[in-house]
Parts: C-alpha cells; sequence; structure tokens
C-alpha cells in the first residue's frame, strides 16, 4: 500500500480545512486549518512544505487586503499562532536530531537528496507540461470564478491561485535552500490539489449541460467501476498459483517467528546475515536484530557497516559473496534486469537489497556507472572494494564477541552461506523445524 493512501488521511481534511477557512473566515475555521496544518508536520514531510507555503502566501494575500477583507486577515492571524503552536514540539525533535553526528547520513539514506539550486525544468525529470498545466488551470480559474467580479467567487479564485503558485514554488525549492529531498514526491503532494481545482472546474462545467445526459454519464461510468471492482474481488479471491509462490512467506519462516513471539521474553538482540530476516524480525517479532538496516536506524555509516563485516565474518560468509552482494549485478544473479523485478520475490529481494538495506538512498545519485547495475547497487565501487578489503583484513570473531543472545539461521541465510551451526559448542539449539533455526549464545 503506498503510503500516501494512509498520510492523505490527514492531507485531504488540512486542504478541506483550508477551503472553509478562506471562504468563511473567523476565529473558529482560523483556529481549525491552525490545527489541520500543524497535524501535517507530524504526517508526511512534502505535505507540510506545500501547506506551509499556501499558508505563508494566504496571509500575505491577507495582509495586503486586510483593509478590504479584514475577516482574512484576522482569522489567518489565529491559523498561524495555532499551527506555530502545534509545530513547537516538532522542531525540538528537529534540532535535537540535527545534533546527532550521524545526522547528515541518516538524512541522505532514507531519501534521494538533490543539491544545488538549479531551476527546476527538465532535469532529472521533465516538468514543463506540469507548468502548463498548472498555467491552464490559472487561467480556467479566472474564467469561471474571477471575471464575473462576484464577491465570494473571487475569494476562491484567489485561494485556487494561491494553491496553483505553490505548485510552482514547491518544485523549486531547492533554488531557496540549495537542496530538495526525494524531489520526485512532489506529484503526490500537488495532486489532490489538482484534483480540487479541476473537479470543481468540471462541476461547473456541467452545470451547463443537460442533466439529464449527466445522469446517464454518471450510470455508465459507476456501472464500469462497480464492474472492475468485482471482477477484482474474484482475482483476489482466486489469485493464481504462482502470484502466491512469489508473494507470499514461507510457512517455515512464519511458523519461527509465531514460535520467537510466544516463547522468547523481552527484547533480546538477534543476528542473521540476511537483511530480509533482519528486516522482518524488526516487524513480527520483539526481537531487535544487530545488522541494522538503515531505514530503521539513526545511528552512523560506519556502525552500519561494521556490524555488518562483523556479522558476515561471524557467519563466516565467503570473500566472493560480500563481493557479490557489495554489487549485487542483477545480470549475475537474476539474469536479467526484468527478471530482478517480475517476479519481485523476497528470495530475490535477499540478494539484492543488501547494499540498499545498508545504506538505503545514501549512494543514490551518486553512482557513476549509468549501467543498469546501479539502480540497484547504491554504492560506489570505491566502498565495495574498501568494505570488501576491510572484510579479507578481519580476524574470525567468534559468536560471543558478539552483543547479541541469538542466532537465526533460514533459508535466506542459506542463500548467502551453508553453515552447520548445531556442531558449535558455544551455541544451543532452541528451535528447529524444516527449513529455520533458532539457536541461543552461551555465556
Amino acid at each position: 500500500m503506498m503510503d500516501p493512501l494512509l498520510t492523505y488521511l490527514i492531507f485531504i481534511p488540512a486542504i478541506i480545512s483550508l477551503l472553509i477557512f478562506w471562504c468563511t473566515p473567523n476565529r473558529k475555521t482560523g483556529l481549525w486549518a491552525g490545527l489541520m496544518i500543524g497535524a501535517l508536520y507530524y504526517t508526511y514531510f512534502h505535505y507540510w512544505v506545500y501547506a506551509t507555503i499556501v499558508v505563508g502566501l494566504l496571509v500575505l494575500v491577507a495582509l495586503i487586503r486586510r483593509k478590504k477583507t479584514p475577516e482574512h486577515w484576522q482569522a489567518a492571524l489565529w491559523l498561524t499562532g495555532v499551527a506555530v503552536l502545534i509545530t513547537i514540539p516538532y522542531w525540538i525533535n528537529f534540532f535535537q536530531y540535527m545534533r546527532l553526528p550521524s545526522s547528515r547520513e541518516v538524512t541522505d539514506g532514507l531519501g534521494s537528496m538533490e543539491y544545488g539550486r538549479s531551476f527546476r525544468l527538465l532535469q532529472p525529470f521533465s516538468v514543463v507540461f506540469d507548468y502548463i498545466f498548472y498555467l491552464a488551470l490559472g487561467v480556467m480559474v479566472y474564467w469561471f470564478w474571477w471575471r464575473g467580479k462576484e464577491r465570494v467567487k473571487q475569494n476562491q479564485a484567489i485561494l485556487y491561485w494561491v494553491f496553483i503558485a505553490a505548485m510552482f514554488v514547491v518544485w523549486n525549492v531547492q533554488v531557496i535552500i540549495g537542496y530538495v529531498p526525494q524531489p520526485d514526491h512532489w506529484f503526490r503532494t500537488v495532486s489532490p490539489l489538482v484534483f480540487v481545482i479541476g473537479i470543481h472546474i468540471l462541476y461547473e462545467l456541467l452545470r451547463q449541460i443537460n442533466q439529464r445526459v449527466i445522469v446517464i454519464g454518471l450510470i455508465i461510468l459507476s456501472t464500469l467501476l462497480v464492474a472492475k471492482k468485482i471482477v477484482n474481488v474474484f482475482i483476489f479471491a482466486n489469485p493464481p498459483v504462482q502470484v502466491l509462490a512469489d508473494y507470499s512467506f514461507n510457512p517455515q519462516t512464519i511458523d519461527s517467528w509465531q514460535w520467537f513471539n510466544k516463547n522468547i521474553a523481552g527484547e533480546p538482540v538477534i543476528v542473521s546475515p540476511s537483511f530480509m530476516s533482519s528486516l522482518y524480525l524488526i516487524t513480527e517479532t520483539a526481537a531487535r536484530p544487530y545488522l541494522a538496516t538503515r531505514v530503521n536506524s539513526s545511528v552512523s555509516n560506519a556502525i552500519l557497516e561494521t556490524r555488518f563485516l562483523e556479522t558476515f565474518r561471524a557467519f563466516d560468509v565467503p570473500n566472493v559473496m560480500v563481493e557479490r552482494l557489495l554489487r549485487s549485478d542483477p545480470q549475475e544473479l537474476c539474469g536479467n534486469f526484468v527478471d530482478c523485478l517480475i517476479p519481485n520475490t523476497n528470495d530475490t529481494q535477499n540478494w539484492l537489497k543488501t547494499p540498499r538495506n545498508l545504506y538505503s538512498a545514501y549512494y543514490r545519485n551518486r553512482i557513476s556507472e549509468p549501467d543498469e547495475a546501479s539502480i540497484f547497487r547504491h554504492v560506489t565501487e570505491a566502498k565495495a572494494q574498501e568494505l570488501s578489503r576491510r572484510y579479507q583484513q578481519m580476524p574470525a570473531i567468534s559468536w560471543n564477541q558478539l552483543d547479541v543472545e541469538y542466532v537465526y539461521y533460514g533459508h535466506w541465510e542459506r542463500q548467502l552461506v551453508k553453515n552447520n551451526l548445531s556442531l558449535n559448542p558455544n551455541l544451543m539449539l532452541v528451535y528447529k523445524n524444516s527449513e529455520e533455526e533458532l539457536y541461543r549464545i552461551k555465556r
């Protein structure tokens, strides 16, 4: 499920609150809009940036027109005051986070960070047609709401123009601050506003058409929509066998997670050389994986690298496998680029996501090689060589040297290394099925 489907539960009410605030400006609507705008700070980064720009432009318009429409100016002050008050905890957390030594590495790793002060036009993806579409929306807003010189409609036009102006601004915030995280996510942000304005324009157009034609059209569209949903239900209820095989977890793996939750108390530290196991042990059990993933950790890259090398050395993973994983060449691992994506199985990702889970997007847009492998690797050749060299020079590590309590070894781990951990005198087997094994380290 894409995250906007969840975050829109806050974003859409915030948009509605701005519509109500501007159309019916008073203390109550200003307070409500301020509350919703403040809530966006705890919802999704791109939403609150866009909403803050919208509010700033609305306050500026209200200030310029304060003598003509004093109610807008007073309501805007209430909105701003409440929003600032609600965001105080956010900014406290933000500045505490920025004091972390690893804050820059974590920020760069969590998303594609773009640096520079260039105006967005063609690179890295074109938004020229988006700009043209925004301008067309602005012209249609003038046609339907401003030219009639009705005060209510003109207020509506001002709000829509502010929404549209903010769309141009967010695409180019890097011009002002010098960087922007995940610039492609602005599509998700402006889409609901484009929808609101576009649907309102469509509504005004349909008012000029015979209502019978509209009803017939809506019935046809609704019938097609319902028919599609019915088809989807049957496909979902009886999916092809291969689809289940590609996208389902191994039943033995699920059994091991369930056993862990029922029989292991507290939140013990567990180690596995598989980033897939480490990732799902976080979400499916109370365990704390020693092999931390970038998206779930705020420690520095140096600590993540050390844990990665120590874990692999403890499992005695061959040097050639470490090099293979760091480069994650899809031609070698999958046969071709398409096979790495379709089917997008967990077993395939167990190979490809080692560097991505180690660094996430830290090296994205920094890879000089223009080949297909760079899409997966996210690690420069120099970094891959450095880690490989450090791994070859690292001495053997016993389980007692790691600050962990349990060792997990299953089918994902066997893709990386073949071990018989039952022969190790420092490990005690506590759970086993046909695929998965769990050991406790003897102290």
